[in-house]
């Protein structure tokens, strides 16, 4: 029979998962925080009392805690969670790791949180728009009293009254993207520059001073001022009727896998985790043996699979030129 045991490096992966401190996997589990800490660090073994505790405190096979391959996680989640299975863009995956990081907010509690972070953003925006509206009507206010003398001008004062009253209502009936604001020459602008209010209030709330780790880019700012090393790693979120691409930590990632497209695919493709990167290969001098472990853990059938893709568009790109 199997003695019980508990893997160190397992166990700490899967508390950080959860979002639990060591402390409050010691108050989930009844088991010590001192005897939780000796286990990760590999200066104490568990018991078969202590491997069921923190088994049943985690929702996990007693295997899966000793890092047996195959083990595999439970299938169902315990009484209270669900199961969310939805497609992301590789790249916001990386972006899930960064916040971890930056942070201090597990995987787990970033996509528990998704709903209010979501709802919080959406009512700043809405209380953002409100605060231009009224800084557009004091204008507008000035424009009216003054004497212009000239008709066509004062007909463009009343178009802006009425984008305001556009404004006024899509805020009231919180209209997040602006897709009750059915003016004719705003849709015409629209779809020279496809953009919506929410995206440019993420963008304006990237954009403050201090927020050195977040970028957002609007769909009308792709390809201007592109920053190879830092928006290659950014992520496409698709809103309403335009897109918005963002990173998080972007020149940090760059600065793990430097120039290098092996260790850059390691990452993206989550072949290599951020956690995962041993501490001794973290600082910059270490860069060359880093970079070089990255690239290592690309499976090589994925690799001759990219190869493959790379050399067929080399030999169409040449194959266009000869016929130009």
């Amino acid at each position: 029979m199997t003695k019980p045991s508990i893997d160190p490096e397992t166990l700490k992966r899967y508390r950080k998962r959860f979002g639990y401190s060591q402390q409050r996997l010691a108050y989930e589990s009844k088991v010590s925080k001192r005897t939780i800490a000796r286990i990760e660090a590999g200066k104490s073994s568990a018991n078969s009392n202590t491997v069921d505790r923190i088994s049943k405190a985690l929702d996990l096979r007693p295997e899966v805690l000793a890092g047996r391959p195959g083990s595999g996680e439970r299938e169902k989640p315990s009484p209270g969670f669900r199961v969310i299975k939805a497609p992301v863009p590789e790249n916001a995956e990386l972006a899930f790791q960064m916040v971890d990081k930056l942070y201090g907010i597990s995987l787990l509690n970033q996509i528990a949180m998704a709903p209010l972070f979501a709802a919080l953003l959406a009512e700043g925006s809405l209380e953002w728009r409100q605060r231009k509206l009224e800084t557009a009507k004091e204008a507008y206010d000035k424009l009216s009293d003054a004497d212009c003398g000239y008709r066509p001008f004062e007909a463009a004062a009343c178009r802006a009254e009425e984008g305001m009253d556009a404004e006024r209502e899509s805020i009231k009936e919180s209209d997040i993207f602006g897709e009750l604001v059915t003016d004719s020459s705003a849709e015409q602008f629209l779809e020279l520059y496809p953009t919506d209010p929410f995206a440019e209030y993420l963008k304006s709330l990237a954009a403050r001073p201090g927020y050195q780790h977040i970028k957002v880019l609007l769909e009308a700012d792709y390809g201007e001022d592109f920053d190879w090393r830092g928006d290659a790693w950014m992520a496409k979120l698709r809103l309403s009727w335009s897109s918005v691409k963002y990173s998080v930590d972007a020149m940090e990632l760059y600065r793990l896998a430097g120039d290098d497209e092996w260790a850059r695919m390691a990452l993206r493709r989550g072949h290599v985790k951020f956690a995962d990167i041993p501490k001794d290969l973290l600082d910059d001098d270490a860069s060359e043996k880093r970079i070089s472990w990255m690239a290592s853990k690309v499976p090589p059938a994925e690799r001759e699979k990219a190869e493959a893709e790379a050399a067929r568009f080399e030999k169409l790109a040449a194959e266009i030129n000869l016929k130009l």
